[in-house]
């Protein structure tokens, strides 16, 4: 029973990842359409479009937060291994594990104040003030959101590299070999 729930919430959070990696792909062709009709406008018309500086602010939030799960993931977020690499895997692995944690708490606060944020932003309809006034609520939760799951796939990777770690100091093999 452990096990199906175990695997069923995995494969909902890599669907979930995933899902993150298409809406931020769509935000991101939304933000160079904009741009280069906004670019076309105010060069050929001499007439920009209004409200596009701030809608690209808000898109590359939601680009930003909306795809951090899919960078844990994919493992593409950027980290600085100069000292990690030297150590011998098992090491290695705690090192992740830790950076891991620190990161579940750091977006775990963020998700919280966030939440918070974007609640109160929310009851009261605050929006972004300029030529056109854009809610600034539905961005905030999209942070919430995002650091949320960001933390969910921290947690799933901190689990995994200790569940590695154990069965390395349960049967006495190398990391490539518990990977295998």
């Amino acid at each position: 029973m452990r096990k199906s729930i175990s695997k069923f919430s995995m494969e909902c959070l890599a669907r979930i990842e995933f899902l993150s990696y298409a809406l931020a792909s769509v935000v991101l062709l939304f933000m160079i359409a904009a741009s280069t009709v906004d670019v076309l406008m105010r060069d050929l018309l001499n007439s920009p479009l209004p409200g596009v500086v701030e809608l690209q602010i808000m898109c590359i939030i939601i680009f930003v937060y909306i795809g951090l799960p899919y960078v844990q993931a994919s493992k593409s977020n950027i980290c600085l291994d100069l000292l990690v690499d030297r150590l011998k895997p098992s090491l290695q692995i705690a090192a992740q594990a830790f950076g891991y944690i620190i990161c579940m708490i750091s977006f775990g606060i963020l998700c919280w104040r966030s939440g918070v944020d974007a609640y109160r932003s929310t009851v009261i309809h605050e929006y972004v003030q300029g030529l056109i006034n854009y809610p600034i609520y539905p961005v905030k939760w999209v942070i919430t959101v995002g650091s949320g799951f960001f933390v969910m796939s921290c947690l799933r990777d901190t689990v995994i590299g200790l569940d590695k770690l154990r069965r390395m100091h349960k049967s006495g093999v190398t990391a490539k070999e518990v990977a295998e």
